[in-house]
């Protein structure tokens, strides 16, 4: 099966992973959902840490049990926060550059 990335101007949310991890560059994202009004992400957000997560989030990850699978892991700061409560964790991305921080 062939994999086939897709370029940064179809992939904004990739590429502003890519350019924060590499270059410290990417500013904001901007998401528009039919689920919830239009908001801006600041992509540092991305990278943040267990203790920069809202309580909820944190919650969430000390909960998780077992073996973890973090299908779509983005920049990977969940995976990381799982891994130093040294727990059972696989993370997931297709994206090529997402694979960056997951790998560190």
């Amino acid at each position: 099966m062939a994999t086939t990335i897709l370029p940064a101007e179809k992939d904004p949310m990739g590429a502003a992973i890519y350019d924060y991890f590499t270059h410290h560059k990417a500013d904001r994202l901007r998401v528009f959902s039919s689920q919830f009004e239009e908001d801006e992400i600041p992509v540092k957000e991305l990278f943040r840490t267990i203790q920069s997560m809202p309580a909820l989030e944190r919650t969430a990850l000390e909960m998780a049990t077992g073996r973890i699978l973090d299908v779509g892991a983005g920049s990977g700061c969940h995976v990381l926060a799982l891994q130093a409560m040294k727990k059972e964790v696989c993370a997931i991305e297709r994206k090529k550059q997402h694979q960056l921080e997951a790998a560190r």
